[in-house]
C-alpha cells in the first residue's frame, strides 16, 4: 500500500498529453490519500522494524560502515530506511519513493534519496520506473 497512491498516479499522468504539469496537483494527492490510509499502512510499514534495526547497528559501534541491500520489495524497504537513516543504501528493481516519500514517517526527502541511495533499474522492469525521475 506504501506505493499504491504513487503508482495509481503516475498512471495517470504517464497516459495523459503534458502530464507532467500536474506535478503539484499529484504530489498533494498523493499525501492526502497517504493520509487517509496511514491508519491501516501503521500494519505493513515494515520501514519501521528495518529503520530501528539500522539505527541500532549505527549506534552500536561494532560496525565501522553499514550498507543496506535489497530487491523488489525489499529494496524497496532499503530505500525508505537507507533515507531515513542517512546511511547508504543499493536497491534492485525496487519501486521508487520519489512520489510516495510524504507518505512514510519521518518523511524523506528527495535530497536524502539521492545522496544515499543508489538504484539498479533493469529497462524492462516497469515498476522501478513509476514514480521516478
Amino acid at each position: 500500500r506504501l506505493w499504491y497512491a504513487a503508482s495509481l498516479f503516475q498512471l495517470v499522468q504517464s497516459a495523459m498529453p503534458f502530464g507532467f504539469s500536474f506535478d503539484a496537483l499529484v504530489d498533494f494527492c498523493v499525501s492526502r490519500l497517504s493520509d487517509i490510509e496511514a491508519s491501516s499502512m501503521k500494519q505493513v510499514s515494515y520501514y519501521v522494524e528495518t529503520t530501528a534495526f539500522v539505527e541500532y547497528l549505527l549506534k552500536s559501534d561494532v560496525y565501522t560502515s553499514v550498507t543496506i541491500t535489497g530487491h523488489s520489495l525489499g529494496g524497496g524497504l532499503a530505500l525508505i530506511t537507507g533515507a531515513q537513516t542517512k546511511t547508504p543504501a543499493i536497491v534492485i528493481s525496487a519501486p521508487s519513493a520519489v512520489m510516495g516519500r510524504s507518505a512514510v514517517t519521518p518523511e524523506i526527502s528527495l535530497d536524502d534519496i539521492k545522496r544515499y541511495t543508489y538504484a539498479v533499474i533493469p529497462q524492462r522492469d516497469i515498476i522501478s520506473h513509476l514514480g521516478g525521475e
